[in-house]
């Protein structure tokens, strides 16, 4: 189900780096997955963005659950907004 999704999935570690992601998340960032997996997701964040990652991941940790938006650039840098859920609490996009 995960490699099939037509929806982009990926799994992190708890620093924040790629292990796994799905065709459909290879295709969104623009790249191979030799190229996401093992990079935090911090060097794909639009810069602007970068200011909340530590206290929404505090957040994660603390409360268990959280989602929201996200931008990333791609290698010829478009800005591409993406939602994002962790595992064990739903998302509420839509």
């Amino acid at each position: 189900m995960f490699a099939r999704s037509a929806n982009p999935i990926s799994l992190l570690t708890l620093d924040r780096r790629y292990v796994a992601i799905n065709r459909a998340g290879v295709t969104l960032l623009g790249r191979s997955r030799d190229q996401i997996v093992g990079r935090r997701i911090e060097t794909m964040l639009v810069p602007d963005e970068l200011g909340s990652v530590d206290a929404e991941w505090r957040a994660l940790e603390h409360r268990g659950v959280f989602d929201g938006e996200r931008s990333v650039l791609t290698p010829g840098g478009q800005r591409v907004v993406v939602q994002y859920g962790d595992a064990e609490g739903p998302s509420r996009g839509p």
